[in-house]
């Protein structure tokens, strides 16, 4: 097995659009939405290119918007579904040998495995490491769902214990 831990940003598939041109149709987004201001947009903009991380989660972190206003806009620029509550149950019937440490990170986690696809919940999609590194780990294709920070949280917590993967 592929350890996704041990993957670089190297692997990124070319499909994958920059983080920053992500990161900017999600502001616009939020910010013609009534959710965001420029100051506030500038201001996560400073910060993740002093850090990194992932910009989306950024956002909600710092308390500018909610985990909702962050999927929704994920959603519409990124032509993507928000994943339901019900939907992360059956992460549990996937057997899948994957870092806890490396998905809580990447905040991510696999919800269904459908014919070789596995649909993966991410917080942020712009975040194309966590896209090919699950796909080369796992030998799947990957379709991607948006999912809350929280219910993803959740779900690894429940599924993926730390203890399991030590």
């Amino acid at each position: 097995t592929v350890s996704v831990s041990a993957l670089d940003s190297s692997d990124r598939t070319a499909e994958t659009a920059p983080a920053s041109y992500q990161g900017e149709a999600v502001g616009d987004w939020l910010i013609k939405a009534g959710k965001l201001n420029v100051d506030q947009l500038q201001r996560v903009r400073d910060l993740h290119a002093e850090k990194g991380g992932l910009f989306g989660p950024l956002l909600v972190q710092l308390g500018f918007i909610n985990e909702r206003d962050l999927a929704n806009a994920l959603a519409e620029t990124g032509n993507l579904t928000i994943a339901e509550p019900a939907d992360y149950e059956a992460a549990a019937d996937i057997d899948l040998d994957l870092s806890t440490a490396f998905l809580s990170q990447h905040l991510a986690i696999p919800l269904a495995d459908q014919d070789g696809t596995l649909l993966l919940a991410v917080a942020d999609p712009a975040d194309g490491l966590i896209e090919s590194a699950i796909g080369l780990a796992t030998g799947r294709d990957i379709r991607l769902t948006i999912g809350l920070i929280g219910d993803i949280q959740r779900a690894l917590s429940l599924h993926y214990p730390i203890a399991a993967q030590q």
